[in-house]
């Protein structure tokens, strides 16, 4: 026997290490400690921190994937096992399965992934705020081409594929006609196919398409609206008020989720997560308050009934690309889609960094995007009704 399992064994007074018979002494010990007068209220108190712990969640550990600049929008490839993500640094290809770094590309100052064509493989991508316009990234050659040079200051907002065309939405002038504008490129050229002028009174945000590519939504921070537009004849089929900055945009289904961020006023920077039902037009959008919050980014999981949000503290004025001085990690917001509310709010942890986006692989994975790099969640999902597919 050790002299340190010697001494553990025959210390005075250390009831625990000594004999069975003192460990239960100790049990009515605690029992008098916890329901003394004094410590009453404070046992109260820790097991109200304990069951806030069980619905709102601990600091999310996850896995973080490094990323040189962060991740502030993702673009993922199912067929070809593929996440996608574009900062100032660069363009990354992570494998879907392990997300391990691929590929990295410096192929210009392309900050933002647009879309993934499911057919062709090809990444739309942008310069959020302003930059050098529109480029396609083939990532099988691993080269980039510009498709739109930007008119102006006013860079495109947005780009998805739809029908083997890329549309994206600007603000144009065309000799007396000037206003926002949605478009349909070539992917061969980069021509215009076809352009539809949207209202007049539109500052568009950000722009989503549904699976089939046969609707796009197209974010307006002006109105405050979601404007729905078929790409059969690029006709507004439906509008749906959304309340607040409708940007970014997730789209299902039959259903999107929008993130409604409002900053009308000094200090009264909000934030909400609003579904909308596309099956259903003219239907009135369900709304969930998320407080003195930005939602950064929002994703919909069909398949398992869910959709996701990211949030932080909102800064006195908005920052579509978050600060990392003001916002150190955030929460995940998991939503059910059957009756639209909140299931669970996790911490992230500051680890991330600012958060910034967030993803769902087709497995279910969720990705979140931080100034640091990917945060991958696995999380356990119950089955679910057929009306929540």
């Amino acid at each position: 026997m050790s002299p340190f399992q010697e001494q553990r064994r025959w210390a005075p007074g250390r009831g625990i290490a000594r004999s069975g018979q003192a460990e239960t002494r100790l049990a009515p010990q605690i029992l008098r400690v916890i329901y003394h007068p004094l410590h009453k209220a404070r046992f109260r108190l820790l097991l109200a921190a304990v069951a806030f712990s069980l619905t709102v969640g601990v600091a999310h550990g996850g896995r973080l994937v490094q990323v040189p600049g962060g991740a502030s929008s993702f673009g993922i490839d199912p067929s070809r096992r593929a996440v996608y993500v574009a900062n100032r640094g660069g363009i990354f290809t992570f494998d879907l399965s392990t997300s391990r770094l691929v590929a990295a590309s410096s192929l210009g100052p392309f900050d933002t992934i647009g879309d993934v064509d499911p057919a062709t493989g090809l990444v739309a991508v942008y310069t959020f705020g302003g930059g050098p316009g529109l480029g396609i990234f083939d990532p099988a050659h691993g080269t980039m081409r510009s498709v739109l040079d930007s008119p102006g200051d006013n860079p495109p907002q947005g780009a998805v594929f739809a029908g083997g065309l890329l549309y994206s939405s600007t603000f144009q002038c065309f000799i007396d006609n000037c206003g926002p504008k949605l478009e349909a490129l070539s992917l061969d050229d980069g021509q215009v196919v076809a352009r539809v002028a949207l209202p007049l009174l539109m500052l568009t945000r950000c722009i989503a398409r549904s699976a089939d590519g046969s609707t796009i939504l197209i974010g307006d921070a002006f109105d405050r609206t979601t404007l729905v537009v078929g790409t059969a004849g690029l006709m507004a089929t439906d509008a749906f008020p959304v309340g607040a900055d409708p940007c970014p945009i997730a789209v299902g289904n039959d259903q999107a989720v929008v993130a409604g961020n409002d900053t009308a006023g000094p200090g009264s920077a909000r934030g909400s997560v609003v579904l909308l039902d596309l099956g259903h037009p003219r239907s009135v959008p369900q709304v969930i308050r998320v407080g003195r919050s930005f939602v950064r980014g929002v994703a919909i999981d069909p398949d398992h009934g869910r959709a996701y949000a990211v949030t932080s503290r909102a800064n006195a004025q908005h920052a579509p690309r978050t600060s990392s001085i003001a916002n150190k990690g955030g929460r995940l917001m998991t939503l059910t889609l059957d009756r639209w509310k909140v299931q669970r709010r996790t911490k992230l942890s500051s680890r991330l960094g600012a958060v910034q986006s967030v993803a769902v692989t087709p497995g279910g994975r969720i990705l979140v995007g931080g100034e640091n790099g990917i945060l991958t969640i696995v999380p356990h999902f119950q089955r679910v009704k057929a009306s929540q597919r």
